[in-house]
């Protein structure tokens, strides 16, 4: 997993070793943790080069995660997930406006 999918270099067939994983923890009665989930469910969206991400990123989004699994009294559900994604997007908003809002 680490040299064929988060290193330098994705292997051609990455997809095949992480449904792999997944085969594994199930065949152990495992239950999905949320990292996982997550990233099985945004195969398609990773980097090309996961060795060039920094540290900091990693990390930022562990603190994330765990932040919401206290949260969610370490129950997976898809509220969770759900909030997760929208606080994405509320902190990566790039919508500029040309005008300051005018306070009345």
């Amino acid at each position: 997993m680490c040299v064929n999918f988060l290193g330098n270099k994705k292997s051609d067939d990455y997809v095949a070793y992480v449904e792999e994983l997944l085969s594994a923890y199930k065949a152990m009665l495992c239950s999905m943790s949320l990292k996982v989930h997550f990233l099985h469910s945004n195969l398609d969206f990773s980097p090309e080069n996961l060795g060039a991400v920094s540290d900091e990123h990693g990390e930022q989004f562990h603190q994330d995660i765990a932040q919401f699994e206290s949260r969610f009294s370490g129950k997976w559900n898809a509220k969770m997930l759900a909030e997760y994604f929208w606080s994405l997007v509320r902190e990566t908003s790039t919508t500029g406006y040309k005008r300051k809002a005018s306070t009345i």
